[in-house]
Protein backbone atom coordinates (compact mmCIF):
# COMPACT_ATOMS: atom_id res chain seq x y z
CA UNK A 1 0.00 0.00 0.00
CA UNK A 2 2.47 2.55 0.90
CA UNK A 3 5.30 2.69 -2.45
CA UNK A 4 9.23 3.11 -0.41
CA UNK A 5 12.63 2.24 -1.66
CA UNK A 6 15.61 3.63 0.59
CA UNK A 7 15.59 4.64 3.85
CA UNK A 8 14.63 9.04 4.05
CA UNK A 9 13.25 8.74 0.13
CA UNK A 10 9.95 10.36 0.01
CA UNK A 11 6.70 7.35 0.06
CA UNK A 12 3.85 7.87 -2.18
CA UNK A 13 0.37 8.04 0.23
CA UNK A 14 -2.05 5.59 -2.45
CA UNK A 15 -5.14 7.92 -2.18
CA UNK A 16 -8.46 6.88 -3.67
CA UNK A 17 -9.09 8.96 -6.77
CA UNK A 18 -12.12 11.07 -7.30
CA UNK A 19 -14.84 10.40 -10.32
CA UNK A 20 -13.93 13.56 -11.38
CA UNK A 21 -10.23 13.68 -10.94
CA UNK A 22 -7.47 12.06 -11.59
CA UNK A 23 -4.71 13.14 -8.42
CA UNK A 24 -1.86 12.75 -7.70
CA UNK A 25 -0.60 10.64 -4.40
CA UNK A 26 0.42 12.57 -1.20
CA UNK A 27 3.69 12.07 -0.61
CA UNK A 28 5.25 11.44 2.86
CA UNK A 29 9.02 11.41 4.25
CA UNK A 30 9.68 10.73 7.40
CA UNK A 31 12.53 11.28 9.64
CA UNK A 32 13.02 7.75 10.82
CA UNK A 33 10.78 5.20 8.45
CA UNK A 34 11.41 2.90 11.04
CA UNK A 35 9.81 4.58 14.01
CA UNK A 36 6.22 3.15 14.60
CA UNK A 37 3.62 5.38 14.17
CA UNK A 38 1.74 6.40 17.87
CA UNK A 39 -1.63 7.53 18.30
CA UNK A 40 -1.53 10.96 18.55
CA UNK A 41 -0.09 13.63 16.18
CA UNK A 42 0.89 17.51 16.48
CA UNK A 43 0.10 19.15 13.10
CA UNK A 44 0.67 21.89 10.73
CA UNK A 45 -0.07 23.55 8.00
CA UNK A 46 3.34 25.30 7.03
CA UNK A 47 5.10 27.47 4.05
CA UNK A 48 7.95 28.73 3.65
CA UNK A 49 6.36 32.00 2.99
CA UNK A 50 3.16 33.58 3.35
CA UNK A 51 0.56 33.61 0.49
CA UNK A 52 -1.65 36.13 1.54
CA UNK A 53 0.62 38.30 4.36
CA UNK A 54 3.92 37.40 2.37
CA UNK A 55 5.62 37.30 5.60
CA UNK A 56 8.76 34.97 6.51
CA UNK A 57 6.53 32.00 7.52
CA UNK A 58 9.48 29.49 8.03
CA UNK A 59 10.76 31.55 10.93
CA UNK A 60 7.68 31.52 12.73
CA UNK A 61 7.05 28.13 12.04
CA UNK A 62 10.34 27.65 13.95
CA UNK A 63 9.95 29.59 16.82
CA UNK A 64 6.64 27.80 17.29
CA UNK A 65 7.82 24.39 16.97
CA UNK A 66 10.94 25.32 19.27
CA UNK A 67 8.43 26.35 21.82
CA UNK A 68 6.20 23.22 21.24
CA UNK A 69 9.40 21.10 21.83
CA UNK A 70 10.87 22.99 24.62
CA UNK A 71 7.16 23.12 26.71
CA UNK A 72 5.18 19.98 25.81
CA UNK A 73 6.84 17.66 23.54
CA UNK A 74 10.57 17.36 26.06
CA UNK A 75 8.45 17.37 28.85
CA UNK A 76 7.87 13.78 30.34
CA UNK A 77 7.73 11.09 27.78
CA UNK A 78 5.36 13.21 25.66
CA UNK A 79 7.60 12.57 22.99
CA UNK A 80 6.78 9.01 22.97
CA UNK A 81 3.17 9.01 22.06
CA UNK A 82 3.32 11.69 19.85
CA UNK A 83 4.02 12.02 16.01
CA UNK A 84 4.59 15.38 14.28
CA UNK A 85 3.30 15.89 11.47
CA UNK A 86 4.34 18.80 8.90
CA UNK A 87 1.34 19.51 5.78
CA UNK A 88 2.73 20.96 2.81
CA UNK A 89 2.90 21.88 -0.62
CA UNK A 90 5.91 21.28 -2.09
CA UNK A 91 7.87 23.02 0.12
CA UNK A 92 9.86 20.65 2.81
CA UNK A 93 12.41 18.85 2.00
CA UNK A 94 15.47 16.68 3.53
CA UNK A 95 17.14 19.29 3.84
CA UNK A 96 14.43 20.64 6.31
CA UNK A 97 14.66 17.39 8.34
CA UNK A 98 18.82 17.87 9.01
CA UNK A 99 17.57 21.22 10.30
CA UNK A 100 15.50 19.82 12.52
CA UNK A 101 17.84 17.24 13.41
CA UNK A 102 20.60 20.00 13.92
CA UNK A 103 18.51 21.74 16.06
CA UNK A 104 16.93 19.21 18.19
CA UNK A 105 18.71 15.66 17.25
CA UNK A 106 17.65 12.53 16.09
CA UNK A 107 14.94 11.69 18.26
CA UNK A 108 13.24 14.96 17.40
CA UNK A 109 13.81 13.78 13.71
CA UNK A 110 12.22 10.47 14.12
CA UNK A 111 8.56 11.71 15.21
CA UNK A 112 8.46 14.32 12.07
CA UNK A 113 6.98 13.22 9.01
CA UNK A 114 6.31 15.92 6.31
CA UNK A 115 3.25 15.00 3.92
CA UNK A 116 3.16 17.01 0.23
CA UNK A 117 -0.20 17.57 -0.51
CA UNK A 118 0.43 19.64 -3.83
CA UNK A 119 -2.10 18.08 -6.50
CA UNK A 120 -3.84 15.89 -4.56
CA UNK A 121 -7.54 15.20 -4.37
CA UNK A 122 -7.02 17.14 -0.14
CA UNK A 123 -5.89 20.51 -2.07
CA UNK A 124 -7.68 21.65 -4.77
CA UNK A 125 -11.16 23.39 -5.51
CA UNK A 126 -14.34 21.46 -4.88
CA UNK A 127 -15.50 20.60 -8.16
CA UNK A 128 -18.60 22.85 -8.04
CA UNK A 129 -15.50 26.08 -7.59
CA UNK A 130 -13.51 24.39 -10.20
CA UNK A 131 -14.23 27.18 -12.95
CA UNK A 132 -14.81 29.68 -10.57
CA UNK A 133 -13.94 33.34 -10.90
CA UNK A 134 -12.00 34.09 -7.99
CA UNK A 135 -12.89 37.60 -8.44
CA UNK A 136 -16.20 36.93 -7.81
CA UNK A 137 -15.99 35.38 -4.35
CA UNK A 138 -16.95 37.36 -1.25
CA UNK A 139 -13.70 38.97 0.14
CA UNK A 140 -11.39 38.36 -2.56
CA UNK A 141 -8.83 38.53 -2.30
CA UNK A 142 -8.90 39.49 1.25
CA UNK A 143 -9.21 36.08 1.87
CA UNK A 144 -6.85 34.14 -0.74
CA UNK A 145 -7.51 30.92 -2.92
CA UNK A 146 -4.32 29.67 -0.61
CA UNK A 147 -6.46 30.77 2.68
CA UNK A 148 -9.38 29.47 1.46
CA UNK A 149 -7.71 26.28 0.85
CA UNK A 150 -6.26 26.04 4.28
CA UNK A 151 -9.69 27.12 5.63
CA UNK A 152 -11.15 23.78 4.03
CA UNK A 153 -8.29 21.44 4.42
CA UNK A 154 -9.19 22.17 8.49
CA UNK A 155 -12.62 21.90 8.24
CA UNK A 156 -13.08 19.11 5.58
CA UNK A 157 -9.98 17.22 3.75
CA UNK A 158 -8.24 16.44 6.98
CA UNK A 159 -10.30 13.80 8.24
CA UNK A 160 -10.65 12.17 5.05
CA UNK A 161 -7.08 12.25 4.78
CA UNK A 162 -6.63 10.59 8.19
CA UNK A 163 -9.02 8.02 6.87
CA UNK A 164 -7.39 7.05 4.11
CA UNK A 165 -3.94 7.48 6.22
CA UNK A 166 -5.12 4.59 8.58
CA UNK A 167 -6.95 2.00 6.03
CA UNK A 168 -3.38 2.56 3.79
CA UNK A 169 -0.71 2.31 6.58
CA UNK A 170 -2.72 1.08 9.95
CA UNK A 171 -1.54 4.31 11.69
CA UNK A 172 -4.96 5.07 12.57
CA UNK A 173 -4.57 8.53 14.84
CA UNK A 174 -7.11 9.15 18.26
CA UNK A 175 -6.29 12.96 18.56
CA UNK A 176 -4.50 15.33 16.71
CA UNK A 177 -3.15 18.65 18.33
CA UNK A 178 -3.14 21.82 15.57
CA UNK A 179 -1.06 24.65 15.54
CA UNK A 180 -0.08 27.43 12.79
CA UNK A 181 2.91 28.74 12.05
CA UNK A 182 2.16 31.23 14.51
CA UNK A 183 0.81 30.00 17.19
CA UNK A 184 3.20 30.03 20.30
CA UNK A 185 3.04 27.66 23.26
CA UNK A 186 4.52 30.10 26.11
CA UNK A 187 4.18 27.78 29.43
CA UNK A 188 4.98 24.18 30.21
CA UNK A 189 2.07 21.99 29.97
CA UNK A 190 3.14 19.06 32.08
CA UNK A 191 0.27 16.62 31.25
CA UNK A 192 -0.65 14.32 28.79
CA UNK A 193 -3.00 16.84 26.61
CA UNK A 194 -4.03 13.58 24.89
CA UNK A 195 -4.94 11.87 27.51
CA UNK A 196 -6.99 14.28 29.59
CA UNK A 197 -9.28 14.76 26.51
CA UNK A 198 -9.67 10.86 26.42
CA UNK A 199 -10.15 10.49 30.24
CA UNK A 200 -12.66 13.30 29.89
CA UNK A 201 -14.46 12.29 26.73
CA UNK A 202 -13.84 15.31 24.91
CA UNK A 203 -14.17 15.46 21.24
CA UNK A 204 -12.98 18.77 20.80
CA UNK A 205 -10.58 21.36 22.60
CA UNK A 206 -10.37 25.15 20.96
CA UNK A 207 -8.28 28.22 21.67
CA UNK A 208 -10.99 30.84 22.44
CA UNK A 209 -14.41 32.28 22.07
CA UNK A 210 -15.47 33.82 19.20
CA UNK A 211 -19.07 35.17 18.96
CA UNK A 212 -21.43 33.47 16.54
CA UNK A 213 -21.80 35.88 13.81
CA UNK A 214 -24.53 36.35 11.35
CA UNK A 215 -23.15 35.35 8.06
CA UNK A 216 -23.43 32.14 10.15
CA UNK A 217 -27.21 32.07 9.91
CA UNK A 218 -27.54 31.74 6.20
CA UNK A 219 -26.30 28.50 5.84
CA UNK A 220 -27.85 27.43 9.46
CA UNK A 221 -31.34 27.91 8.06
CA UNK A 222 -30.35 25.85 5.31
CA UNK A 223 -29.54 23.16 7.11
CA UNK A 224 -32.55 23.81 9.32
CA UNK A 225 -34.77 23.51 6.50
CA UNK A 226 -34.66 20.21 5.54
CA UNK A 227 -36.33 17.24 7.83
CA UNK A 228 -33.55 15.21 6.85
CA UNK A 229 -31.11 16.49 8.88
CA UNK A 230 -30.78 16.55 12.46
CA UNK A 231 -32.04 19.18 14.67
CA UNK A 232 -29.52 20.91 16.39
CA UNK A 233 -29.72 21.30 20.14
CA UNK A 234 -29.72 25.09 20.03
CA UNK A 235 -29.99 27.56 17.35
CA UNK A 236 -26.82 30.13 16.48
CA UNK A 237 -27.30 32.76 18.52
CA UNK A 238 -25.24 36.28 18.30
CA UNK A 239 -24.76 36.30 21.66
CA UNK A 240 -23.63 32.63 22.43
CA UNK A 241 -19.78 31.87 22.34
CA UNK A 242 -18.72 30.27 19.51
CA UNK A 243 -15.31 28.46 18.27
CA UNK A 244 -11.90 30.34 17.12
CA UNK A 245 -9.47 27.22 16.38
CA UNK A 246 -6.37 28.36 14.46
CA UNK A 247 -5.35 25.88 17.58
CA UNK A 248 -7.39 22.66 18.10
CA UNK A 249 -7.62 19.37 19.90
CA UNK A 250 -9.74 16.67 18.00
CA UNK A 251 -10.55 13.51 18.27
CA UNK A 252 -10.62 12.19 15.03
CA UNK A 253 -12.67 9.54 14.78
CA UNK A 254 -15.69 11.90 16.06
CA UNK A 255 -15.30 14.29 12.94
CA UNK A 256 -15.00 10.96 10.75
CA UNK A 257 -18.21 9.76 12.02
CA UNK A 258 -21.37 9.72 9.51
CA UNK A 259 -23.73 12.08 11.24
CA UNK A 260 -20.19 15.15 11.51
CA UNK A 261 -19.82 14.28 7.91
CA UNK A 262 -22.74 14.52 6.68
CA UNK A 263 -22.93 18.26 8.17
CA UNK A 264 -19.43 18.81 7.07
CA UNK A 265 -20.71 17.90 3.40
CA UNK A 266 -24.00 20.23 3.45
CA UNK A 267 -21.39 23.08 4.79
CA UNK A 268 -19.11 22.40 2.01
CA UNK A 269 -21.61 21.92 -1.00
CA UNK A 270 -22.70 25.66 0.06
CA UNK A 271 -19.58 27.14 -1.32
CA UNK A 272 -19.19 29.50 1.60
CA UNK A 273 -16.06 28.37 3.39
Amino acid sequence: RVLGTTDQSPVALLADMDSDDQTSNATVLKGDPNRTCRKNAVIYLAQKKHSTYDRDSYGYLMRSIDLVQRNYLSIGNHSDNTDLIIFHTGAFDQKDLDAFEEAYGAEFRAMISFVDLEGTKYWKRPSWHKNDNPLEWYAYPLFSEGYRRMMHWFAIDIWQFFLDWGVQTGCNYEYVMRFDEDSFLHSPIHYNVFDFMRVNDYYYAFRLCAYEMQVTQRIWKLWRSSKENPQPLRDIDLDMCGVYNNFFVANVSFFQSQSVQKFLRFVDRQGMI
